[in-house]
């Protein structure tokens, strides 16, 4: 299993302990930390013999993961962030899922709603075909990364994560896995996806308009497998669009007019974008005014 490191260790210990914690045999587990300005250290190198802890040049989180993936040695392979963590059977029963079904190249798990955790959801029928579940992941990812489990031979002959990717890179490998097999979810609740602000997903343009480069790539790649699933032709851009849109209706002004701009500019026709950016250099008060006008 791999797990990624950059700056920051805090919650470290944590996702360490919930993997050695699993109650299914661990062959190896590989620490990235990713060129961290500070080595990162922990008190467990030498002291567990499954700890593979590897220092590489700051290239990405695509890179870190990939690094992980190759330097593996198990059949399957799990991706834990450093900031999140596992309930002790959920490797255990993603391997029994990929065992009984050998169409499925990757599985997911639900994750857990609490204080301070992100759920994720809505979830569909777990053995939706990979059509279907590319739209879905097209319009909302419903799993993070913490929560797949892949067999690695697959995940190695995709090529695995691309890098250079700002954010967008999971949503990539799992388009390239389509080409594979299907994804299936384990049904339970099984992964911690920790929220706090020093994730990429607290800033808005680095998050949205930095996944702008795989949502390209994918359309390039896979717009058939869109449309299959259910997405007109004309709308492959809507998932963006509403991206976009969200930060707007959050009133997030700053963040929202360069993705409007930059969305116009792709799509100078559509007089709605127009309008909301034109919005979002007025006052308050007239924004005010306006509100419930513009549908």
């Amino acid at each position: 299993m791999v797990i990624p490191c950059y700056k920051n260790d805090e919650f470290l210990g944590e996702a360490l302990e919930s993997v050695l914690a699993q109650t299914c045999r661990l062959v190896d587990i590989v620490v990235i930390d990713d060129g961290s300005p500070e080595p990162l250290t922990c008190p467990w190198v030498g002291k567990v013999p499954s700890l593979n802890w590897i220092r590489t040049s700051n290239r990405g989180l695509g890179s870190a993961r990939n690094t992980g993936l190759r330097a593996a040695k198990t059949e399957f392979v799990a991706f834990l962030d450093a900031d999140d963590f596992w309930e002790p059977n959920k490797l255990e029963l993603q391997q029994e899922l990929l065992d009984r079904y050998p169409a499925a190249v990757a599985c997911y798990t639900r994750c857990i709603a609490s204080d301070g955790f992100f759920a994720f959801g809505p979830f569909p029928d777990p053995k939706l075909d990979r059509d279907s579940l590319a739209a879905m992941l097209w319009n909302a990812q419903f799993f993070p990364p913490s929560s797949v489990l892949v067999r690695r031979e697959v995940a190695l002959r995709v090529g695995g994560f691309r890098e250079g990717l700002v954010n967008g890179e999971d949503l990539d490998m799992w388009f390239r896995l389509f080409t594979e097999g299907e994804i299936y979810g384990v049904d339970k609740e099984l992964t911690w996806y920790r929220v706090h602000d020093k994730q990429i997903t607290n800033n808005d343009i680095r998050k949205i308009r930095g996944a702008k480069e795989a949502r390209r790539e994918i359309l390039r790649l896979h717009s058939d497998r869109l449309v299959r699933g259910g997405i007109s032709p004309r709308q492959l851009w809507h998932a963006y669009r509403s991206e976009i849109l969200g930060v707007y209706f959050k009133r997030r002004f700053e963040s929202a007019r360069p993705m409007l701009w930059d969305y116009l500019k792709d799509h100078p026709t559509d007089w709605r974008i127009a309008i909301y950016l034109v919005l979002t250099l007025l006052p308050a008060r007239w924004v005010a005014f306006f509100r419930g006008r513009i549908g």
